[in-house]
C-alpha cells in the first residue's frame, strides 16, 4: 500500500485521494486512525532527517489497516519526538523575526507545549489503534517543528558575501573614487552615484562596504563602495541533518550575521550601521527557492539586505587613510557568527507541512 502526503491534510492511498482533518480531537476521532498514524510516522522521519537523527528502524515500516503498530511503536515515536524538539526553532518568538533582537531560540518541550495549549504530553494506551487525542497532539508538536537554525562554524559551513570581482553572480556596487573638498561634497557625489555591475577591482575580496579617506592638497581623496547583492554559500556536509537526509529539500532561508567583540579598528561594523551591536543578530538576506542536497555545496546569488545599501556611509575615518569596512565572511578579530534559519515548510520542503 502506497501512501503519499503532499500536506498534513492531503494524501493519496494507492492513488486514491484522501483528506485528513486535524482541527480538533473530535475531527480526528472515528476517521481512518491508521492513516493519521502513518502521517505521524512520515513526519517524524522527515523531521528527524534534517535534525541529524537516525530514526529508529521500527519507524521504517508503513502503517496500514492490515499492519497496525504494536504498542511499543508509540513509545518509539515519543522517544524520537523527544529528540527532535530541541533541534527546531521556536518560530513564534518575535514573530519569527530576530533582526536586531536576540538569537533565534530553540524549542523546548515546555515552550512547545505552552504554544499548543497543552498541559502535558499524552501517552498511548494498550490499544494498537491510536487515540484521536494522541494523534492530534503529535501533529501539533511536529507541525511546530518546521524551522532549523544552522550555525555556520567557519567558512566551511555557511557564508554570505559579495565578490565584486566576479561578474558571473550579478554583483553590483555603488562607489565613489575621487578628490573632494570636504565630506559634504563627497556625500553629494555618493548620492548621485549609480549602481554599476562589478565596478573597479579596488574592493577587498569579500567586503560589503568600505570607505578610504586620505588627505590630499585642497581636500581629501575618497574611495567608497557598497555591495548590493550577496552570495549565499553553504556546504551541507557540515550541516546536522543533510549528512543523513535521504533526499533534497527545498527551503527558504533567513541569513543572519552576529558581530563579535571587535578589537581591530579595521573591522568595525559601527562605521556603517551605528545600531549594530556585538552579540546581536542581524538579518542579511531572506531568500526562497533554495534546494539543499546532501553533500552538495550550494552557491547562489541572492538579493541581499545587509544594512541600508542606499544610504551613504557614516562614521568613516577623518583622513588617516585607513580603510573602514565590514563584511559577512567569518573570521577576523573578535570573530563573527553566520547562521541561517532554514525553513522547510515550503513547497518541496517537508511533505507534511
Amino acid at each position: 500500500m502506497a501512501v503519499t502526503f503532499t500536506s498534513w491534510q492531503d494524501c493519496t492511498v494507492d492513488g486514491v485521494p484522501h483528506t485528513l482533518d486535524w482541527s480538533s480531537d473530535a475531527a480526528v476521532r472515528g476517521r481512518l486512525l491508521w492513516l493519521y498514524a502513518e502521517a505521524i510516522r512520515q513526519a517524524v522521519l522527515e523531521r528527524s532527517h534534517v535534525a541529524g537523527a537516525i530514526a529508529f528502524p521500527r519507524l521504517d515500516s508503513e502503517i496500514s489497516p492490515d499492519r497496525l503498530p504494536e504498542v511499543y511503536w508509540y513509545n518509539v515515536v515519543q522517544q524520537e519526538v523527544d529528540y527532535i524538539i530541541p533541534w527546531y526553532v521556536n518560530y513564534l518568538d518575535n514573530a519569527g523575526d530576530w533582526h536586531g533582537k536576540t538569537r533565534p531560540p530553540m524549542w523546548s518541550e515546555a515552550t512547545l507545549l505552552t504554544a499548543i495549549g497543552a498541559a502535558s504530553r499524552l501517552t498511548q494506551g494498550a490499544d494498537r489503534l491510536p487515540s484521536a487525542a494522541w494523534c492530534r497532539q503529535q501533529y501539533q508538536i511536529l507541525d511546530a517543528c518546521r524551522w532549523i537554525r544552522e550555525d555556520g562554524f567557519g567558512a566551511s559551513a555557511l557564508r554570505f558575501f559579495t565578490t565584486v570581482q566576479d561578474a558571473t553572480h550579478g554583483h553590483y556596487i555603488r562607489g565613489v573614487d575621487g578628490d573632494y573638498a570636504d565630506d559634504a561634497a563627497f556625500l553629494a557625489a555618493w548620492a548621485a552615484a549609480p549602481w554599476s555591475e562589478v565596478g573597479s577591482g579596488t574592493m577587498d575580496a569579500y567586503p560589503n562596504a568600505f570607505v578610504d579617506k586620505t588627505a590630499v592638497p585642497g581636500g581629501f581623496h575618497y574611495q567608497a563602495g557598497r555591495g548590493r547583492n550577496l552570495t549565499f554559500w553553504a556546504n551541507p556536509t557540515y550541516w546536522n541533518g543533510l549528512a543523513v537526509a535521504t533526499r533534497s529539500y527545498a527551503v527558504s532561508i533567513d541569513g543572519y550575521v552576529e558581530p563579535g567583540p571587535y578589537t581591530d579598528p579595521v573591522w568595525q561594523p559601527d562605521d556603517f550601521d551605528p545600531a549594530w551591536t556585538a552579540g546581536v543578530p542581524y538579518r542579511v538576506v531572506t531568500a526562497a527557492g533554495i534546494t539543499l542536497t546532501p553533500g552538495v555545496t550550494t552557491v547562489q546569488a541572492l538579493a541581499g539586505t545587509f544594512g541600508n545599501h542606499a544610504a551613504a556611509p557614516v562614521g568613516y575615518s577623518t583622513g588617516d587613510g585607513q580603510r573602514r569596512t565590514w563584511s559577512t565572511n567569518t573570521g577576523g578579530p573578535g570573530g563573527r557568527q553566520n547562521y541561517a534559519v532554514v525553513k522547510y515548510n515550503v513547497a518541496g520542503g517537508f511533505s507534511l507541512r
